[in-house]
This record gives structure tokens, C-alpha cells and sequence, in this order.
């Protein structure tokens, strides 16, 4: 169970930096959001590859140290996709919102 918990430590490297990049490219257009996203993964694989490779040896039992690895993982990536797919939503949500004031606006004036 130790192992498990070495490997879920993963997520204390990786979950910070994810969600500051993720929050740090919706100031930008959407375009950018997949730089920063592909910059994440960048960070991710070689997070990941230099925290295994350096406590492998500490572990005493490799499944679950690969388990607990496997798990963070994918809970970064998750929890990239989640903010982003909410905040494109929300991107487009503004988008429409500001379209129907403009066209209220318009209305008003002809009044």
C-alpha cells in the first residue's frame, strides 16, 4: 500500500503546474489553449519519466507503484480536459450572450 501512495505522490508534481497552464491559456484564443495543453503534456511525460525512474528503486512493490503512477496520470489528464472543455463551453456561452445584447441594443435604438 506504501507504493501505492509513492506513486499517487505523482500528482503533487503534476496537478499544480497542470491547472496553472490550463488557467493561465484561456486568457488567450482558443488556438493557444492546445499550445499550452501540448506544453503540459510535455511536462507531464517528462515529469513522469524522471519521478519513476528515480523512486523505482525505493518501492517495494512495482505494481502498485505503477498503479498509483498510472492513476495520476490520468487524473491530470482529466482534469485538463474537464477545465478546458468547461471553459470553451463558457467561451462560446459569452460569445452568444454578448451577440443577443447587441442585437437588443439595436432593437432599442430603433425604437
Amino acid at each position: 500500500m506504501n507504493s501505492l501512495f509513492i506513486g499517487l505522490g505523482l500528482c503533487i508534481l503534476l496537478l499544480p503546474v497542470n491547472i496553472t497552464l490550463t488557467f493561465m491559456s484561456f486568457r488567450y484564443p482558443a488556438k493557444s489553449v492546445f499550445t499550452f495543453i501540448g506544453g503540459a503534456m510535455f511536462f507531464n511525460l517528462v515529469t513522469s519519466g524522471v519521478y519513476t525512474y528515480a523512486l523505482s528503486y525505493k518501492v517495494e512493490n512495482i505494481k502498485q507503484f505503477v498503479l498509483g503512477i498510472g492513476l495520476s496520470i490520468i487524473c491530470s489528464m482529466m482534469c485538463k480536459v474537464i477545465m478546458t472543455m468547461r471553459n470553451l463551453h463558457t467561451h462560446d456561452q459569452m460569445k452568444e450572450l454578448k451577440k443577443l445584447k447587441s442585437e437588443l441594443l439595436e432593437l432599442q435604438k430603433q425604437k
